[in-house]
Order: structure tokens, then C-alpha cells, then sequence
């Protein structure tokens, strides 16, 4: 069985590891929309914002479940911000919020 003390150490290396990775899919989402001659400043903001709101969920409430509960949101959709506005097939759809090729509309 693991102590308490022992799993709230493996959670707090954890959720740095996720603040970490979270910030490192900002310039991965750019380069992916770079490559594929999309625009990258609309799908880039919303994914700073969404590694923002992980990293200010950590700073205030450190491994609390409210931060766990943030980083699984965040990490579902900074890929799905990448597939929506930036990777997708060229000439397939054209976005009404972006003017891009989106799946969603």
C-alpha cells in the first residue's frame, strides 16, 4: 500500500511534469500549423490560454483534486485545438470563427 505522503509527492512531480508539457505544445501546435500553411494565431492563443489556466490551477491550488480535474480539460483539449484549426486536410471545410479548414463546421 502507498503512503499518503508518498503519493502526494509522485502527484506534485507529476502535475509539474504536466505544467511543463502543457507550455511545450504551444510552439508544437505552431510548427504542426506552420507545416500545414495554417493560420497559427487563433489555435496558439486558445492553447496559451488553456496551459495558463493549468499553470494558475498548480500555483494556487498545488495537487488539489480541482488541479488534477484542470490538467485532464486542459491535456484532452490542446490536441483537439490542434487537429480542429491547424492539421486538418487542405480544401476539406472552411471555419466560420477562423476561416480556416475545421472538422467542426
Amino acid at each position: 500500500m502507498i503512503d499518503t505522503d508518498d503519493l502526494d509527492r509522485i502527484r506534485g512531480h507529476f502535475a509539474a511534469l504536466l505544467v511543463v508539457l502543457s507550455w511545450f505544445h504551444v510552439p508544437l501546435l505552431a510548427a504542426v500549423a506552420t507545416i500545414n500553411d495554417r493560420p497559427a494565431a487563433p489555435a496558439v492563443i486558445v492553447d496559451i490560454v488553456l496551459a495558463a489556466i493549468l499553470t494558475l490551477s498548480w500555483w494556487r491550488s498545488g495537487i488539489a483534486p480541482v488541479t488534477r480535474y484542470v490538467s485532464a480539460v486542459v491535456l484532452m483539449a490542446q490536441p483537439a485545438c490542434c487537429s480542429s484549426c491547424s492539421a486538418v486536410i487542405p480544401g476539406r471545410w472552411t471555419c466560420t470563427c477562423t476561416s480556416s479548414p475545421c472538422w467542426r463546421c
